[in-house]
């Protein structure tokens, strides 16, 4: 699995997501972890105003793990690698 496939993984995802939510989802950060690479989204508005206000809440950061290319869904309450750490390999 490379970065490009990844993001490709978790940009369907995005896609899927904007669809349901009727609105321009965007990926904004990507950070490379030990198990894989995690994706921060948000609206495509707040990405280039970076105005608070225009920010979606309860967007969960996305792992698309480097072993197999599988998406998991990450938490909100803690930090990143807090949930990372958690997940058995």
């Amino acid at each position: 699995m490379t970065i490009d496939e990844a993001r490709a993984v978790a940009g369907r995802y995005v896609d899927e997501l904007s669809r349901e939510l009727s609105m321009e989802l965007v990926i904004v950060e990507v950070a490379e972890k030990e198990p894989g690479w995690v994706f921060f989204y948000n609206t495509r508005a707040f990405a280039e105003s970076r105005d608070p206000l225009l920010s979606l809440v309860g967007n969960a950061p996305l792992l698309v793990r480097k072993k197999d290319g599988s998406l998991v869904v990450l938490g909100t309450g803690r930090p990143v690698d807090d949930y990372i750490a958690d997940m058995e390999w």
